[in-house]
């Protein structure tokens, strides 16, 4: 990888999916960011939830596009 982001906003959307290494512990807040139940993530600045909602929501897109 050749770029360096200071900020998740600065990605791509059709990008970010390539960027991402998920934990076990990632997958399960992107599985609850995906569910139909209201969500709430929290955390200091710089800790990726940003990051983790714009993977949810690649990951959304992308289940509309098969569908």
């Amino acid at each position: 990888m050749s770029n360096f982001y200071l900020r998740t906003e600065s990605i791509k959307p059709e990008d970010i999916l390539d960027l991402c290494v998920l934990s076990k512990q990632d997958e399960q807040i992107i599985k609850a960011l995906r569910s139909s139940e209201p969500c709430i993530l929290e955390g200091s600045r710089g800790t990726g939830k940003s990051f983790l909602m714009q993977v949810a929501q690649q990951q959304i897109d992308a289940n509309d596009k098969i569908a």
